[in-house]
């Protein structure tokens, strides 16, 4: 089965930490956010499909812009949360799938507009992926996604695991294109992958934003439950944990300003046509 360790990590793992955290999560991408809703471009009326939807704060937002939105993840937690706040919003022509996006029957040029915040790198066959999703699109649809850079590229990510490694065994990046948060950081892999798939007219624009993690006690804890510092940390015991705690506060120092912790993040903000 395609994304079998993905889905379960994504909803055993990862996913219910995530859902219990949405509103900060929203708060520490609302730069990523803003930024691809105005790369996004929505029309009114378009049929919009936001892969890897999460929480919902994609989805809501083009909710208020476009004809109807449908959201999918294959996470249960997550996608609990984002049917609440549709829910709490009113909004009739926003609904969410539960599904693997990768392979899932859309029907077949349905949408006008697809977009993804940070929801399409962990594909285990991105090609095949984004050929099911190129089937999704009309004739001359938009693909218009938002993926991060390298590892040197993202404090985000370097930080945490440079303070964890100091203690406990970090695992190797490994092949920069395997299934995680960095596997689209080569643009000539994306341009690969999306032309392999049947898309046309691609650009890579790049996006760097800071990411605010609130004061350093609220980061730690931050990493620690969420990103890849916290798989780095599944099998370290409690005295290793504490340890990296004290490593990382002390390591975030260095990017606190007036009482809060903001970390560099680089993107690339991915436009392509169908």
């Amino acid at each position: 089965m395609p994304n079998a360790e993905q889905s379960v990590h994504w909803n055993q793992a990862a996913g219910p930490r995530w859902a219990t955290l949405a509103d900060r999560t929203d708060k520490l991408f609302g730069a990523v956010t803003s930024a691809l809703l105005k790369f996004a471009e929505v029309q009114d009326g378009e049929a919009v499909l936001d892969v890897g939807c999460g929480c919902g704060v994609t989805s809501l937002a083009v909710a208020q812009q476009a004809g109807t939105v449908l959201g999918v993840d294959f996470s249960a937690p997550m996608l609990a949360v984002a049917k609440q706040r549709a829910r709490a919003a009113g909004l009739s022509n926003l609904r969410f799938l539960e599904a693997d996006a990768s392979i899932h029957p859309f029907d077949r040029q349905r949408f006008d507009l697809l977009i993804s915040q940070l929801g399409v790198m962990f594909f285990d066959e991105p090609v095949r992926a984004f050929a099911n999703l190129y089937g999704a699109l009309r004739p001359g649809g938009r693909l218009r996604i938002a993926c991060f850079r390298g590892l040197a590229e993202n404090d985000w990510f370097s930080v945490p695991l440079a303070a964890a490694r100091k203690i406990v065994a970090v695992p190797s990046p490994g092949n920069p294109t395997a299934p995680g948060p960095t596997s689209l950081a080569d643009p000539d892999h994306v341009r690969t992958v999306l032309r392999a798939a049947g898309f046309g007219s691609i650009e890579l624009r790049p996006l760097n934003v800071l990411l605010p993690a609130g004061t350093r006690a609220e980061a730690v804890q931050l990493f620690l439950r969420v990103g890849s510092l916290s798989r780095a940390l599944a099998g370290a015991s409690e005295d290793e944990r504490a340890a990296v705690n004290a490593a990382l506060e002390e390591a975030l120092r260095d990017y606190e300003s007036s009482g809060e912790v903001e970390l560099g993040a680089g993107l690339w903000l991915v436009s392509a046509r169908a």
